[in-house]
């Protein structure tokens, strides 16, 4: 074990207070929102009786790379969705770009 490692692990132990308030007051990257649109992409998708794994196979048929599990990640705000993704979902979705931006707040 490093030095630093050791100082903070001692530090741990002697402050708990101090680090855990430090670290819970910040967000890790896991936990921030990745996109906007997940939850209405899954909304549409519910809405036409499709499971993940049929959207991620249409969507693999037009072009847009993605699995199963990243689709699920996008709809739960784990993962990025890219602007020319909106493409492959309006168009798999039968949609327009407006449908899937409608429940944001304003």
């Amino acid at each position: 074990m490093g030095e630093r490692t050791v100082s903070l692990c001692l530090w741990m132990k002697i402050m708990p207070d101090q680090f855990t308030m430090s670290v819970a007051s910040k967000k890790s990257p896991a936990t921030r929102t990745k996109n906007m649109v997940g939850p209405q992409i899954r909304k549409l998708r519910n809405a036409l009786g499709w499971s993940q794994a049929k959207l991620a196979a249409r969507l693999q048929l037009n072009g847009l790379d993605v699995s199963r599990d990243v689709l699920a990640q996008m709809e739960c705000q784990r993962h990025c969705i890219r602007d020319n993704h909106i493409f492959y979902f309006t168009r798999v979705l039968a949609v327009n770009a407006s449908e899937i931006f409608a429940d944001l707040k304003k």
